[in-house]
């Protein structure tokens, strides 16, 4: 089985402005991210950022890819694929007509032998009120067969649709379920003992122990799956402090207004959309500053730093608790805290260890540490005591205060 590597190209309300796209890239391929850049390009009236993941020059690959947008021929090219906000008008994207940039775009890409992955969907709605096809997705021969592009159709609050990128990579995926816990706090005890009382009486009573241990692990299971709810295996991610029901109402009419003017492209409901649209993040700013001003007004000398970094995180979208739930080993998952410390415990050694260092930086290390190597004769007379051998009165006073 393959892993996708997802690159997602969207222009988030809260992060970017309007007319300036966020490009977020995720990679689970250690190799297809090495050489990963973003690069942002100014000039006198155009900001242009683009998203770039390549991986490094591999030779005699060959191009298998049947013909997207162009013929491409059997050549050794690195991995390479790009996104950008081009601004440039051509047919060979879904454009109706040229522009000089579009003419230049094309030329650059059928001399360097890349693929457009766009499907001609139009990616920017203008200020104009027409859909324009200006941001492109270019990869090389050996990654456009591996490849899938998505449009989704809503604009997040921007004038550009995220697009959805995948790369499907060599990484093998790992079969995970999260762990499912009982939500004791949200049981129904009452239910829970009548469930206990009627499974108990299900089970018949054995002369054989384990049989008996077995029968009372199975009542206690199933009296707890009809009383006490399970936690969700879906990643749940906090709405921010700021979110309310009046953005979400306005957010909801806001889709419904788009929705219409897709099925009905008439000016009623081209400025219907516009005014929800500016309602709504006229709302989204208000409800920032109000709520930024009021984590401000609250911070004071005597403010515990624990309960500030933890409010800044909930304020971000972020959440506090950063626990580890489960980690995926060559041994199989670990889920419990146990097993999760006792695998980072047995990587410690090994990651410390000087050969993992190179032999120039162990012996500046160890000529560093004759140098300023601490002679007992300077240490003070407490700090020879601690210094000094464990005697054998000390060993006994420390094994008869060990309990058990």
């Amino acid at each position: 089985m393959t892993e996708p590597t997802t690159v997602n190209t969207a222009h988030d309300l809260q992060t970017a402005p309007a007319n300036k796209p966020h490009v977020e890239t995720t990679n689970n391929n250690p190799q297809a991210n090495n050489g990963a850049s973003k690069k942002t390009c100014h000039t006198k009236s155009i900001t242009q950022t683009t998203s770039t993941i390549s991986k490094p020059h591999q030779k005699n690959s060959t191009t298998t890819s049947p013909v997207r947008q162009q013929t491409a021929t059997n050549v050794s090219t690195p991995e390479i694929a790009t996104t950008s906000d081009f601004n440039a008008w051509s047919p060979l994207w879904g454009s109706a007509s040229y522009n000089q940039r579009g003419y230049s775009i094309e030329n650059a890409i059928l001399t360097s032998n890349c693929f457009v992955l766009n499907d001609g969907s139009p990616t920017h709605f203008s200020t104009h009120s027409t859909f324009t096809h200006i941001d492109l997705t270019l990869s090389s021969p050996s990654l456009s067969n591996n490849s899938s592009w998505h449009l989704i159709d809503d604009l997040q609050g921007s004038d550009h649709f995220p697009i959805l990128i995948k790369i499907l990579t060599s990484r093998p995926t790992i079969p995970f379920s999260p762990r499912i816990k009982f939500k004791t706090d949200r049981a129904d005890w009452n239910k829970f003992e009548s469930a206990c009382d009627f499974y108990s009486k299900s089970f018949p009573t054995s002369s054989n122990i384990n049989q008996d241990t077995s029968n009372i692990h199975k009542a206690i299971r199933c009296a707890s799956n009809v009383s006490i709810p399970l936690s969700s295996t879906k990643p749940v991610k906090p709405a921010p402090l700021w979110w309310n029901n009046e953005i979400a109402s306005l957010r909801q009419a806001k889709q419904q207004a788009w929705h219409n003017f897709n099925r009905n492209r008439f000016t009623t409901t081209l400025i219907q959309f516009k005014e929800l649209n500016a309602q709504f993040r006229r709302k989204i700013n208000d409800a920032k500053l109000d709520c930024f001003q009021k984590f401000t007004s609250s911070i004071s000398a005597s403010s515990d730093p624990e309960k500030i970094w933890a409010d800044i995180k909930t304020l971000t979208g972020l959440p506090s608790n950063r626990q580890i739930y489960s980690l995926n080993t060559s041994h199989g998952n670990r889920l419990y805290p146990q097993d999760i410390a006792q695998e980072f415990a047995s990587h410690f050694p090994n990651a410390s260890s000087d050969q993992t260092f190179p032999s120039e930086f162990i012996a500046s290390k160890r000529s560093e540490i004759l140098q300023h190597r601490i002679t007992p004769t300077t240490l003070s007379h407490s700090a020879k005591l601690v210094e000094a051998d464990i005697s054998l009165y000390e060993l006994q006073r420390a094994l008869s205060a060990v309990k058990g």
